[in-house]
């Protein structure tokens, strides 16, 4: 990420704590990375490791998100939209996939 995305973030959340979730940790990331048999984009873990699950533009979640975007990890929206998919048989490409948000 951009420093001055990082900045204008930094700002926005001033402003909006309840946008604003928990850093997540190195821990949180390979468990989840293990848990659902993928890698993150780089720029993603950048975002939640500096600001968790928060609010930009569209709720993006992690592991401890800002009270304003609700209680779901990534975990459980990647776990949910994969048992949806799987269970219509359609999009197989979910499997190898991350759910950040749940829009």
């Amino acid at each position: 990420m951009k420093q001055e995305v990082i900045n204008k973030l930094d700002v926005f959340y001033q402003k909006n704590p309840t946008m604003l979730g928990k850093a997540a940790t190195n821990e949180q990331i390979a468990n989840a990375e293990k848990e659902l048999n993928i890698i993150m984009d780089k720029d993603y873990k950048e975002f939640i490791q500096n600001f968790g699950g928060a609010y930009a533009g569209l709720a993006i979640h992690a592991f401890i998100n800002g009270t304003s975007i609700g209680n779901e990890t990534i975990i459980d929206l990647t776990n949910s939209a994969r048992n949806l998919f799987n269970d219509a048989n359609l999009f197989p490409e979910i499997n190898k996939s991350l759910v950040i948000c749940n829009y």
